[in-house]
């Protein structure tokens, strides 16, 4: 039994070094169990899918707070990306902000890649 769980302990620390990295931003170590790809194709999926049945807000002007303060966000993460050695990726962001009425809690969708 205590091999067993010797052998597995051992494959788990190989797996954990196979599939972790460092985030270059942050320095920190990260464990991928789905690729990045993945992560956003699902997103992607999983925003339209909900905005095609979301009923967007009529309130103008919390409308327009929610673009004004959404693009500040936008523009403070692009300038940090840039400033950090990152500005190739901000050619895959699409920022697109939507309020939405709905009683459920509120979700943050990021969508950096194309939009559709």
């Amino acid at each position: 039994m205590k091999t067993i769980l010797h052998k597995g302990m051992v494959w788990a620390v190989l797996l954990t070094f196979a599939v972790c990295s460092t985030v270059p931003i942050t320095g920190r170590r990260q464990l991928h169990l789905v690729s990045d790809s993945e992560v956003l194709s699902l997103s992607e999926q999983s925003y339209r899918e909900y905005m095609a049945t979301a009923k967007k807000s009529t309130n103008q002007a919390a409308t327009q707070e929610v673009v004004r303060v959404g693009s500040r966000i936008a523009q403070a993460v692009e300038t940090y990306m840039r400033n950090n050695g990152r500005a190739n990726e901000i050619k895959n962001y699409s920022w697109e902000f939507n309020l939405v009425q709905d009683a459920t809690p509120p979700m943050l969708f990021v969508c950096p890649e194309g939009r559709s």
